[in-house]
């Protein structure tokens, strides 16, 4: 018809006829435009001779993409129009006789030697379902499994393992085996059509369809496998007709839902497995391999290097191990290094494209894959969808009907009902291995989810819930803590820790409520402190506390203050400890001002460890005698202990040890009373000291160890890695050298994991003499050095920390017997331990006890020492 003619929309009186003038102007074979539009090619055959017409969904989303039209929006209305049958032509069609050319009976059945096996054939190999394949072909032979249905999100390679789950069993049943691709049929009423078509069954008789179907396939061992039928489970009862009435008969099925008839099996297709970073044969992790078997499909000599690799694990991990997102990105190594993609990953719904034309257009971008779900939501399932994007990771229940709930589409009561739905359809999903559930999107289902949330103008709105809802649950946390009760850290925290990171990302926002913002920040702080999350919890409360500048936030301002300063201090970060003390008398005057006792109280326990590291020990016990006092007037229990078990410490440095004993027990037995844990701990880590201080070595060691398991119980960390230090310093003066270099690389481990680099020197030069006596004089230099490099920086407070350093080498070179060099040390080491009037701990001690008796008398003098100055030794050791 079209020769070299031009014709005009209006000139086509039939569907058929302008899609094949259509059809043949964009150069389209008939197979052609079929694969375009995701149908088979024996259905648009129909189409163009007028036995089927598509919907007016599937005509704008998949067939004027194909055909080029969506600048003619003349030839789409006539397309549009022409599918819209009038009720009389249907009523004609359904009454008209079948075509003379077709067969008016079915075919013979096949005989055993002639089974038809319809699949198709991708040309790349399956990588990584070794696993599941089995377990799918297992369940698929078992004799009482007719359906088993392949469920899971977009992307997740549902089909391409059907197909060789299919590939795999062939042998099994003898009639055969078909292929019916569903995913262009969007009415349930064509699923039978599309089955009858795909076995070779014609729907043209006037017996019914099924009746025919099932004519066909009884008696027959035969496998159906029908692809996406997520859109039309109003179909799925047909489905399990033709199970029950052909019993030989049985059907893989793939969806994003479960078809809920009697009989299924579900199997949930998993992501592929994620790398990790560093991890050993990255090349032969599942989600790797089949980025570079891609990548190396368009550049054939890509190569995984030290370059690219972090970037090509990055960018697995941020697609959720999803094989269709991978397989996109892998494509795009010929505009981009994996490096660049990863700068521009915001952005990946524009370049995870396929350029190919062997497949639907809808299946061809990474968008089309999620859009194509997200368009069979209903309107509610919609806006809950978007609303969840708002969470960075997992959320619970009640953070969900908090958060979630607006509007007309989405109330309190039924956002559960929403979230079931959403996680049948494999578009949420349910972590495992909690105690309560949790839910979470895929990193690219949320970040759909984010721009259509953005679109709809309700990110300000959404946001907001979810600060306020993580506002009131911090600070419940906070005060539950500061009630001296424990929470678990792994069940309890860290599963929320990356919702606090948004609320607190958030709160930076001018549109964000600043007084919520305060409160987040607040109690993270406390958060910080607790759970060691150190160096974060600076970084938010450096970026936080100029938010607080006005009256209204006073009292927020105070405590950020404070337990800023305790952050800093228990860091040592790179204000450090003269900061974190400018800080905490800032606190406590704002406190003074609001005269507000219980937070005058906490201003002065958050310090008094800061001015007993800087000797202000009067100042810190006259501090901590009035904070008790306040307590004591308030009713401040939990504070009261703590303040006691501080007391002692300080009065243990002045000497005072009776006192201190005193105190530290009196701690215990209030903390006790209460069932406080922190403060226990606290007060037994504090008598430890002082038993310690009066030379009564076993005994603090086994206070240690009770004040250890306390710590340990409430997930201290910190607590833990200060506790171990000190275990390694008492195990050192008891001579079970052995244990202290145990006890060292234990704290070392957790001061490394925590961040806290003014924790890790002690705990190197412990592991040092322990490899001194252990006769492992190059491990033991090389701990040395690293705890000096250390110490080195820190300046004057960490001074005594590089003349133990000295010693250690100093005993390193007697061992040696480079007793020139030892002297020479030595004697640098008295000089400035003499002038300074410093105090080694009892390690230190030992160790230039044993060096000075190695050296015999006289050996260490001024002479030696003047050879040398610190800085020199410093320089020469390469520091």
């Amino acid at each position: 018809m079209t020769g070299g003619m031009i014709f005009a929309p209006e000139s086509f009186q039939t569907f058929g006829e302008l899609l094949h003038y259509l059809r043949e102007r964009a150069e389209f074979s008939q197979r052609e435009l079929a694969l375009q539009v995701g149908y088979h090619y024996s259905y648009m055959s129909r189409i163009e001779k007028n036995e089927r017409l598509p919907d007016a969904a599937t005509l704008k989303a998949r067939f004027v993409p194909a055909l080029g039209l969506e600048d003619q929006p003349q030839w789409v209305e006539r397309l549009l129009v022409l599918a819209t049958p009038k009720e009389e032509e249907s009523a004609c069609e359904q009454a008209k006789p079948p075509p003379a050319s077709a067969p008016l009976v079915e075919p013979a059945r096949p005989a055993l030697a002639s089974a038809t096996v319809s699949l198709p054939v991708h040309l790349t190999p399956l990588v990584g379902r070794e696993r599941e394949r089995e377990a799918i072909v297992k369940l698929l032979l078992r004799p009482e499994v007719r359906l088993v249905t392949l469920v899971g999100p977009p992307g997740v390679g549902k089909t391409r393992l059907a197909i060789h789950v299919a590939s795999r069993v062939i042998e099994k049943f003898a009639h055969g085996m078909a292929f019916a691709d569903l995913s262009a049929v969007m009415d349930p009423k064509d699923v039978l059509p599309v089955l009858a078509d795909s076995v070779g069954v014609q729907d043209v008789s006037d017996e019914p369809l099924m009746d025919r179907l099932v004519g066909f396939l009884n008696r027959k061992e035969f496998l159906l496998v029908a692809d996406n039928f997520e859109q039309l489970l109003e179909a799925a009862p047909q489905l399990a007709q033709i199970l029950s009435r052909a019993p030989q008969v049985k059907a893989l099925v793939t969806s994003r839902e479960a078809l809920r008839v009697s009989g299924e099996h579900e199997y949930t297709v998993p992501a592929l497995p994620l790398p990790e970073q560093g991890a050993p044969q990255l090349s032969d992790n599942p989600s790797i391999l089949l980025f570079l078997q891609r990548a190396q499909a368009v550049i054939s000599d890509f190569e995984l290097t030290p370059e690219n690799t972090p970037a090509v694990v990055d960018i697995c991990r941020r697609l959720d191990g999803l094989p269709l997102a991978i397989e996109l990105a892998a494509a795009r190594v010929k505009l981009f290094s994996p490096q660049a993609m990863l700068a521009q990953f915001d952005r990946r719904f524009e370049w995870l494209a396929r350029s190919g034309r062997d497949g639907p257009a809808w299946r061809r971008t990474l968008s089309g894959a999620v859009e194509w779900s997200y368009n069979l939501l209903t309107d509610q399932e919609k806006a809950l969808l978007r609303r969840l994007s708002v969470f960075p990771s997992s959320w619970d229940l009640p953070a969900a009907e908090a958060v979630c709930p607006g509007g007309s589409e989405v109330s309190c009561g039924n956002v559960f009902q929403h979230l079931i739905q959403l996680t049948e359809k494999s578009l949420v999903v349910v972590e495992e291995g909690r105690k309560e559930p949790r839910w979470r999107l895929l990193e690219t289902m949320r970040q759909f989810g984010y721009d259509r949330l953005m679109e709809c103008g309700e990110v300000d709105a959404v946001r907001a819930r979810h600060l306020a809802y993580f506002a009131n649950w911090l600070e419940a946390v906070a005060n539950t803590l500061d009630d001296g009760h424990v929470l678990d850290y792994y069940q309890y925290i860290e599963p929320e820790l990356n919702n606090l990171r948004a609320a607190l990302n958030w709160a930076l926002d001018e549109k964000a409520d600043r007084a919520q913002g305060l409160r987040t920040a607040a109690a993270f702080c406390l958060l910080g402190m607790e759970y060691s999350l150190l160096k974060e919890s600076e970084e938010w409360f450096q970026k936080i506390l100029p938010l607080a500048d006005q009256p209204e936030h006073r009292r927020f301002r105070s405590i950020l203050l404070h337990r800023g300063a305790s952050i800093i201090y228990l860091g040592r970060w790179h204000k450090g400890i003269h900061e974190a003390y400018k800080l905490a008398k800032e606190g406590e005057q704002i406190a003074r001002e609001l005269n507000d006792t219980r937070l005058i109280a906490s201003a002065i326990y958050n310090q008094w460890e800061i001015l007993a590291d800087l000797g202000k020990y009067e100042e810190a016990r006259v501090l901590l005698e009035e904070g008790i006092e306040l307590c004591r007037a308030c009713g401040y229990q939990t504070q009261l202990n703590t303040l006691m078990s501080a007391l002692a410490n300080v009065l243990t440095r002045q000497g005072k040890l009776a006192e201190a004993v005193e105190n530290a027990k009196h701690g215990y037995e209030i903390a006790l009373r209460l069932g406080d844990l922190w403060g226990q701990g606290l007060a037994l880590r504090t008598l430890a000291t002082t038993l310690r201080a009066q030379k009564k070595f076993a005994e603090s060691l086994e206070t240690f160890m009770r004040a250890l398991e306390v710590a340990q119980r409430m997930g201290d960390r910190i607590g833990s890695g200060i506790i171990l230090a000190n275990m390694s310093a008492v195990a050192n003066a008891l001579g079970d050298y052995a244990a202290s270099g145990r006890y060292a690389q234990q704290a070392f481990t957790i001061f490394q994991a925590i961040g806290s680099e003014y924790q890790r020197a002690f705990p190197l030069r412990m592991m040092a003499y322990a490899a001194i006596r252990a006769g492992d004089l190059d491990c033991a230099h090389k701990l040395n050095l690293d705890s000096l490099r250390l110490n080195y920086p820190m300046g004057d407070e960490h001074r005594v920390g590089v003349y133990g350093n000295l010693v250690a080498l100093a005993e390193m070179a007697a061992v040696e017997k480079q007793f020139e060099r030892a002297a020479q040390l030595a004697s640098l080491v008295e000089k400035h331990i003499t002038e300074e009037k410093r105090v080694f701990q009892e390690p230190d001690a030992l160790a230039f006890e044993r060096v000075k008796s190695a050296l015999g008398k006289g050996k260490i003098g001024s002479q030696a020492a003047n050879q040398v100055t610190l800085e020199q030794a410093i320089r020469d050791m390469g520091i």
